[in-house]
């Protein structure tokens, strides 16, 4: 029988919380007491936090999510892929506190974050101008995707950056790959949440083509970009390696 209270406070439903809380199923909770957290603290697991007591293994917090950025972290992950590549990680951890970089402040670790990048807004104009300055000043256009504001809004007005160079009135150079440009292509597609499956050597072949020349194959160019992959092994290109 559950028991009805007329008057609830902060201090009362944690204390209801210390005394009557043991890790039981929503089923056998006073759904009286789940309400008034649920009004109190914005939902009962928060309460059940608040109150100072383990949540049931598997719900996500605060406190868990600290351990794991800091666990991850000790364990050698890359700290500046958000959720070091776990997606639930990264998810629950713009959940709770907002962004990935003020989850990692939380635990501690900001300082080895990278600074973060200063926004630019570039007009499709402007970025053709930078374009022909790199152009007419060294020439080695095939240099600049390391600009990554230029690169990623060339492509964005443009499409490719190749077709951005040609609107410039420039000849594109041949691309050279290296393993730092093959992660560096790779985490753009993460964070723009594109897929990371097999697919991507019909949506981009050069760069699959060139991970599975570098790496060896697709899983490992991925992994070496630090991302975690949650699916089933990666297919294999059907083509000719």
């Amino acid at each position: 029988q559950f028991k009805t209270y007329q008057k609830w406070s902060n201090e009362r439903i944690l204390s209801i919380i210390r005394e009557s809380y043991h890790g039981q199923s929503f089923k056998d909770i006073d759904p009286n007491l789940i309400a008034a957290a649920n009004k109190y603290f914005g939902g009962f697991y928060k309460a059940v936090e608040g109150a100072g007591l383990d949540l049931p293994h598997g719900k996500w917090s605060k406190r868990r999510i600290i351990d794991m950025i800091q666990e991850h972290y000790i364990n050698g992950l890359r700290i500046e892929i958000g959720g070091f590549g776990d997606q639930r990680l990264a998810a629950n951890a713009k959940r709770y506190f907002g962004t990935w970089r003020e989850a990692v402040k939380a635990a501690g670790l900001e300082s080895r974050l990278p600074a973060p990048i200063t926004t630019r807004t570039w007009s499709p104009d402007e970025v053709l101008k930078a374009i022909r300055s790199i152009a007419e000043s060294d020439g080695n256009l095939s240099r600049a995707w390391r600009d990554t504001g230029l690169y990623s809004v060339a492509k964005k007005h443009f499409g490719t950056w190749r077709q951005a160079v040609r609107a410039a009135g420039c000849e594109p150079a041949r691309r050279r790959w290296s393993m730092e440009l093959v992660i560096h292509e790779i985490q753009e597609r993460y964070r723009k949440n594109l897929p990371l499956t097999s697919i991507v050597f019909t949506q981009d072949p050069p760069l699959a083509g060139a991970a599975t020349r570098l790496f060896g194959n697709w899983k490992a160019a991925v992994a070496a970009a630090g991302i975690l992959q949650s699916q089933p092994s990666q297919t294999k290109a059907t083509g000719k390696r």
